[in-house]
């Protein structure tokens, strides 16, 4: 998302989709940089499905639950080499593309680590940038939460304890889609959605549901 919004390929996005979620807030323009890549768009498009598709496939072989804690973090250790940064060898038939990528790694992790002072309610953690708005969105105050609200509501509303499950949520800082990829036991959404608690609530209540 980052390597698209830096160079601009899809300056409108009016009815963002799964294939073409929303834009990330405040990404520097590396468009204008001298002797910048001009990676294509449908490039980038198909590579974003690839990564959904590595994604999923990746997914498929997570530890049962009461696995132990090693095999969840190698679990997600898969799931982050995915992306094969910082040289980007799966993107070497689409040179142009892998030589955006490249460029754009640590303006990348600039943007994602660093950023300018905001105000912080009380119980937000001390995590800078752009994954410090999306860590505060997710985790706004101490409490229980809403997943665990979310769950309490449906134990009241079936009279009993729901059964034991495992749902990952992963939040993409977009404009949108509200709901971007959604599986039995995995959904992928946008900020949008998180930033609205009665509506991620009910979201989250439907989600759920089935694995009660």
């Amino acid at each position: 998302m980052f390597v698209r919004d830096a160079y601009r390929l899809a300056e409108r996005t009016d009815a963002p989709t799964p294939a073409m979620p929303g834009r990330l807030p405040r990404v520097p323009d590396l468009s204008t940089e001298p002797d910048a890549p001009t990676p294509d768009l449908a490039d980038w498009a198909s590579w974003w499905q690839e990564v959904l598709a590595a994604d999923r496939a990746a997914r498929s072989r997570q530890p049962q639950p009461g696995s132990p804690p090693d095999d969840y973090a190698r679990a997600a250790l898969q799931r982050h080499a995915i992306v094969d940064a910082p040289d980007f060898p799966s993107l070497a038939e689409r040179p142009e593309l892998q030589r955006a990528t490249q460029v754009a790694f640590h303006p990348f992790h600039r943007w994602w680590n660093r950023g300018p002072d905001r105000p912080r309610s009380t119980g937000q953690l001390s995590v800078p940038g752009f994954k410090g708005e999306l860590v505060d969105l997710i985790h706004p105050s101490p409490g229980p939460g809403i997943a665990n609200e979310t769950v309490r509501r449906i134990e009241q509303n079936l009279g009993r304890r729901v059964a034991p499950f495992n749902v990952d949520i992963d939040v993409l800082g977009t404009a949108g889609p509200e709901n971007l990829v959604q599986e039995d036991d995995y959904a992928l959404v946008s900020s949008v959605l998180i930033s609205d608690p009665q509506r991620f609530s009910a979201w989250l209540e439907q989600m759920l549901l089935p694995l009660a």
